[in-house]
C-alpha cells in the first residue's frame, strides 16, 4: 500500500537519523552542494551542508525538532532527539564564521542559527543549548544594530533580522534583542527608495535593475517586517506607513490575466518582466503568506484579496504538477521552490483563516507530494541536479516538515514565515 504523508515523513526522519556524520562539535550531513557559478548555472559538489537555516544544519535542526514526540518521530530511542542536539551543536560551531564573514541574518546568516538552536534547546529542555543561543542571538543583536542598511531582504539582511531577533526576543524571554530588530526595522525606512507607486528598495546585487517583489528577497518580505515590528510595543515612527508604501509597489506589478507576480530578476528588456514564478522566494507563495499575517496585523479586504490570488495561484501550480505526475513527470517538492510550498501556505491560510477547506486542500497535495516521491524513486528536491539534499528550504527535512503539518501531526509554526505569527 502506497504510504500515507505521515509515513513519508517519519521515513525522512528515519533518513535523516541514519544518515547523519560525526563532525567538529556535532553532527552534519554530506550531499551535493552548489561549490561555484559557472555564468548563470550552478557547479555542484558533494561535502559538507553548512550550517545555515535555509539550507544547512541549522534548518534540519530546526524541522527535526518540530517533529520530536510527533507520529512522524521514527522511534521512542531518543534518537531523534540526538540528532536535533548534534545538528544544533553544528550550527552554533560555525556561526562565529558567518558573523566574522558580514552574516548575521536569517537566513544565510548567525540569526537563523540563534532561532533553530532556541528551538531546540526548548523541546529538548537543554539549558547549555539555551544558554548558547542566548549568547549567539546577542552577538547577532551587537552586529545588527551597527548594521548600515546594506542588505535590506528576509533572506541576508535587515527584514530577516529584524524578524529573527523579534522571534528569538520571544522564544528567549529577552526584550533587549527587540530593541536591535527595531533599529534595523528602522533603517528600512530610512533606506527606502520612491517608486511610481510606492516604495521599495534596491537589489545589491543589481542597483540599475528594478526592485525586487516577493517574501525572500523583494518588498513582501521587508513589508512583513516593517508590519510586524510596527506591531511590537515601543515601535519606531514610520513603520506602518513604509509598510504599506512597500505593499503599494508590490501590487502595482500583479497580473490579474496570469494571476502571478514577476520575478524581476535580470532586469527588464524592452521594459517588460521576463519571468513569472509562484516560489516562496519571489513569487506568489511567499506573497500569500505575508498578506495573510499582515492581514491580521492591519485589517482590511485588500490584503485579504492578494492572499487570495495568492492561493489561487498555489492552486495553479498544483493543477499543473498533477497533471505532470498522471503523464509519470515528477516535480520539486521543495518548500523554496516547489510543491512544498504550495502545503504550507495552505495550512498557513487554514490556521489563519479557520478553514477546513484550505485545511483540505493542504492535506490534497501533501499525498501529491508522496505520489511524487514514489514516481521519481527519490525526493524531487530545490537544487536542480543534486538528487535528494536534507536542507529546510530544499530538501527533505522541509518536505518533512510540510507533511506533518499538513495532517495536523505537529502544532509547530511554519519556518516560511519568520515572527512571532505562529502558524
Amino acid at each position: 500500500m502506497t504510504a500515507g504523508p505521515i509515513e513519508a515523513a517519519t521515513a525522512v526522519c528515519r533518513d535523516l537519523v541514519d544518515r547523519a556524520e560525526a563532525a567538529d562539535h556535532g553532527l552534519t550531513w554530506r550531499a551535493e552542494i552548489v561549490v561555484g557559478v559557472d555564468g548563470d548555472a550552478p557547479v555542484l559538489g558533494h561535502g559538507d551542508i553548512g550550517t545555515n537555516l535555509y539550507d544547512g544544519t541549522a534548518g534540519v535542526a530546526l524541522a527535526l525538532a518540530s517533529l520530536i514526540g510527533t507520529a512522524a518521530d521514527p522511534g521512542g530511542d531518543g534518537t531523534l532527539a540526538t540528532t536535533v542536539r548534534g545538528a544544533a551543536r553544528h550550527a552554533l560551531a560555525g556561526a562565529p564564521d558567518l558573523l566574522a564573514a558580514g552574516l548575521p541574518g536569517y537566513w544565510d546568516g548567525a540569526c537563523g542559527i540563534a532561532y533553530a538552536a532556541a528551538v531546540a534547546a526548548r523541546k529538548l529542555d537543554d539549558d547549555d543549548l539555551r544558554r548558547a543561543a542566548a549568547a549567539l542571538a546577542r552577538d547577532v543583536a551587537h552586529v545588527v544594530s551597527e548594521g548600515d542598511g546594506s542588505a535590506n531582504d528576509l533572506i541576508s539582511g535587515d527584514a530577516g533580522a529584524a524578524l529573527g531577533l523579534a522571534s528569538l526576543a520571544d522564544e528567549l524571554a529577552l526584550e533587549e534583542l527587540l530593541t536591535s530588530a527595531q533599529v534595523a526595522a528602522a533603517r528600512l525606512v530610512d533606506t527606502a527608495r520612491p517608486q511610481v507607486w510606492g516604495a521599495a528598495w534596491g537589489d545589491p546585487t543589481d542597483p540599475e535593475g528594478p526592485p525586487l517583489l516577493g517574501l525572500g528577497h523583494g518588498a513582501a518580505g521587508i513589508a512583513l517586517a516593517l508590519g510586524e515590528l510596527a506591531a511590537s510595543p515601543g515601535a519606531p515612527a514610520g513603520l506602518e506607513d513604509a509598510c504599506a508604501q512597500a505593499l503599494a509597489y508590490e501590487r502595482g506589478w500583479y497580473d490579474p490575466d496570469r494571476r502571478a507576480w514577476p520575478d524581476l530578476r535580470g532586469g527588464l528588456p524592452q521594459g517588460e518582466p521576463t519571468g513569472w514564478t509562484t516560489a516562496w522566494c519571489h513569487g506568489g507563495i511567499g506573497i500569500g503568506l505575508s498578506r495573510l499575517r499582515l492581514a491580521v496585523l492591519t485589517p482590511g479586504p485588500r490584503l485579504l484579496a492578494e492572499a487570495t490570488a495568492a492561493l489561487q495561484a498555489a492552486r495553479d501550480l498544483a493543477v499543473s504538477a498533477g497533471t505532470a505526475l498522471h503523464g509519470g513527470a515528477a516535480g520539486d517538492c521543495s518548500s523554496c521552490h516547489g510543491l512544498g510550498g504550495v502545503v504550507e501556505l495552505y495550512t498557513v491560510a487554514a490556521r489563519a483563516l479557520g478553514s477546513a477547506e484550505h485545511a483540505a486542500a493542504a492535506r490534497r497535495v501533501a499525498t501529491m507530494l508522496v505520489a511524487e516521491r514514489d514516481v521519481s524513486g527519490a525526493w524531487p528536491c530545490g537544487l536542480p541536479g543534486a538528487g535528494e539534499v536534507p536542507g529546510l528550504m530544499t530538501g527533505t527535512a522541509g518536505i518533512a516538515l510540510a507533511l506533518a503539518r499538513a495532517v495536523g501531526a505537529t502544532p509547530a509554526p511554519t519556518p516560511l514565515l519568520p515572527g512571532p505569527g505562529g502558524w
